[in-house]
């Protein structure tokens, strides 16, 4: 429980230091920047955030439990196949 209060609280943090920063000055140049500075943000917050969970699995010793999870059995290896395929 105490993890998911920590997590809902980092959240709400993150969203809050976004918030001010899209909102400072520099952001307010052109219609351009405004539009793409959402984007900006949320792609910048979604690879550190798979970063940190790569990380934290990799020192945690979960990676190889995650592949077998993923691509280990012979439905997920097959539904692999068919999208790598197209």
């Amino acid at each position: 429980m105490m993890i998911g209060i920590l997590a809902g609280v980092t959240w709400a943090l993150e969203t809050v230091v976004v918030g001010i920063a899209l909102g400072t000055a520099p952001l307010n140049i052109s219609a351009r920047v405004v539009f793409l500075a959402p984007f900006i943000a949320t792609f910048l917050h979604d690879t550190l955030s798979a970063l940190y969970m790569f990380i934290y699995n990799a020192l945690c010793g979960r990676l190889k439990v995650i592949y077998h999870n993923s691509y280990g059995t012979v439905v997920n290896r097959r539904r692999v196949q068919i999208l790598s395929t197209g």
